[in-house]
């Protein structure tokens, strides 16, 4: 078996990012894995709604970048959260954090200056 990559990266609307959370919620075997600066052009109450779905599903969420690191911080109630500042270091996270059968899904990827 192999780490499934879920590659949403170019959706960066709350239905579109939903919709990825729950086709991941399908998956059966691994860990699930998330990759996300949240929604970059959006007010908190939308965030907040998709932190509320991402809770639900997802054991580990990265969180790329700093624009909304603050409220997924705060809100996040995963296994695991990990906060980068920018993605240099996410291969290495990505590495030391998964394995064989986990589903990553990387859900809006903003620019790495967000």
């Amino acid at each position: 078996m192999v780490r499934l990559y879920f590659d949403d990266g170019y959706n960066g609307n709350i239905d579109g990012m939903l919709e990825g959370v729950r086709l991941c919620s399908l998956h059966k075997g691994g860990k699930k894995v998330m990759v996300t600066p949240g929604l970059v052009e959006s007010r908190d109450a939308l965030n907040l709604q998709l932190i509320e779905a991402i809770n639900e599903v997802f054991d580990i969420v990265i969180v790329t970048g700093s624009l909304n690191a603050e409220l997924f911080n705060k809100n996040l109630k995963v296994k695991q959260k990990v906060m980068l500042a920018d993605k240099s270091s996410l291969t290495a996270v990505l590495a030391n954090q998964t394995k064989s059968g986990d589903i990553i899904l990387f859900a809006n990827d903003a620019p790495n200056f967000i």
